[in-house]
């Protein structure tokens, strides 16, 4: 992916004051980031296979990006879980509907409902996301993107 310009940096981090204000549009922010990060962009989910990330028996679960710090080796992400297992933590998470214009929705593996794991952030290895065929979708709530204190 090419380098960004000064200029277009100085844009990028001026939309992204501008979305934590509330002045832009959350689709336009995204756009922007979405040039700048390519499907990695923080707020997307990533199928991973669990003998790579050892945190649970499931073959492969959703994971969420959280933010991109550059180039750096890891990315901070969050796993999802349908499982109840008496958990009283996490953040409640709908199942996706994505419509069917939109590329997502041939590609969404979150189809019921369940709990975005927040305490279990780890960081995983770039290159694991590096993959098209890890990518599942955008994140379209908001909310659990805020509630994430996710760098988008």
């Amino acid at each position: 992916m090419q380098a960004l310009s000064p200029r277009e940096t100085a844009k990028v981090s001026l939309c992204k004051q501008r979305a934590c204000d509330g002045i832009v549009d959350l689709e336009q922010f995204r756009t922007v980031m979405l040039a700048e990060h390519g499907r990695h962009l923080p707020g997307t989910w990533h199928v991973l296979s669990e003998s790579l990330t050892n945190w649970s028996r499931k073959s492969s679960r959703p994971w969420l990006v959280l933010a991109d710090y550059g180039s750096g080796p890891t990315l901070p992400m969050v796993p999802r879980t349908t499982q109840d297992h008496g958990l009283s933590t996490g953040i409640p998470h709908a199942a996706h509907t994505h419509a069917e214009t939109d590329s997502d929705s041939h590609t969404c593996k979150i189809r019921k409902r369940g709990r975005v794991c927040s305490d279990a952030r780890r960081n995983h290895p770039r290159a694991w996301v590096r993959d098209e065929g890890t990518y599942s979708c955008r994140e379209p709530d908001d909310d659990l993107l805020l509630a994430l204190g996710c760098a988008w």
